[in-house]
């Protein structure tokens, strides 16, 4: 992609625990076997898990990636589905300072954040909110 007007890079959908955290130094230091093939990446459906939430629900999990990244927005009070970016699932987020954010789903499951207007330049489309 080559958006040049984000508000930040990518956030994490899901938080990953850390292995090695409240371990003994000498279990964190521990060689582990190494098979000989790794193992295959699960298919995860991030847009259909995204679909799947409430929209209580989904707008804290973009209050989260807003938060993440860095994004001035104290609440999402609400989104909605916009065109894709790029062929990427995306919506608008509102906050309840009136302000609007893109998000947007990467096949990874990470979520990206613009602005309406950075994607616009950054694109050179006038796209729909």
């Amino acid at each position: 992609m080559k958006f040049l007007m984000l508000a930040s890079g990518l956030v994490p959908v899901l938080t990953l625990a850390l292995s090695g955290c409240g371990q003994p130094a000498s279990q964190q230091n521990a060689t582990a076997q190494v098979p000989a093939q790794a193992p295959a990446k699960p298919n995860v459906d991030y847009l259909a898990r995204i679909n799947a939430l409430a929209p209580k629900q989904r707008d804290v999990v973009f209050y989260r990636a807003l938060d993440d990244s860095g994004s001035d927005c104290q609440a999402v009070s609400s989104s909605e589905p916009r065109a894709p970016v790029e062929g990427h699932p995306a919506w608008t987020a509102h906050c309840e300072d009136g302000r609007a954010w893109v998000v947007i789903l990467q096949d990874s499951g990470l979520l990206q954040i613009a602005t309406p207007e950075g994607l616009d330049r950054a694109t050179g489309n006038k796209t729909a909110p």
